[in-house]
């Protein structure tokens, strides 16, 4: 309802409004990271992006469970991009603290999604070795398709590690030689 209440109010172009609205919204007791995480999009999109990350840094901040895990993941993937895009590496830095922080939690998920996630979030952030150390384990948990990597944007910092020509070599299936 707090979403919908502050878009309206934009669309009418009442930004006072709109920021009372997520005020509000922000200061409920017990609001989860999926929450934190929509309310930043909005203050992203309403170009306020101080609130956003503190919203977002927040949201990373919450116990991580299977059932919070794709909101938290979001946040850090959010949080890293709006902090590069604003240049901001002490936000980088707090947000890229966090995740490395969680490297237990995230193995407990045995969820190669989310390992995906922080390889996406490290790399974007220049953290190539870490990005290769999350998608090895993805790899080790099953994750078979690494082709789109060698083409996305975001993934070049992971592309320089030496180690990854080698992860891709090792997962292609072997060409047996022309006679």
């Amino acid at each position: 309802a707090f979403e919908d209440m502050a878009r309206l109010a934009m669309k009418s172009r009442d930004t006072e409004g709109a920021a009372v609205v997520l005020e509000e919204a922000v200061g409920r007791p017990g609001i989860g990271p999926d929450l934190r995480v929509r309310l930043a999009g909005l203050y992203a999109d309403y170009n306020m992006p101080d609130k956003a990350l503190a919203l977002l840094e927040e949201a990373v901040s919450a116990d991580l469970t299977p059932r919070n895990a794709e909101s938290i993941f979001r946040a850090y993937l959010t949080g890293v991009r709006l902090a590069k895009e604003r240049r901001d590496q002490a936000a980088i830095d707090r947000f890229l603290r966090s995740l490395e922080g969680r490297d237990g939690a995230l193995a407990e998920l045995h969820d190669y999604v989310f390992d995906l996630d922080a390889v996406r979030t490290f790399s974007i952030a220049g953290r190539g070795r870490s990005a290769l150390a999350c998608l090895k384990r993805a790899v080790e948990a099953g994750y078979s398709r690494l082709e789109w990597i060698e083409s996305d944007a975001e993934m070049e910092s992971l592309r320089k590690e030496a180690g990854f020509a080698a992860l891709l070599r090792s997962r292609r299936p072997a060409v047996p030689p022309n006679d």
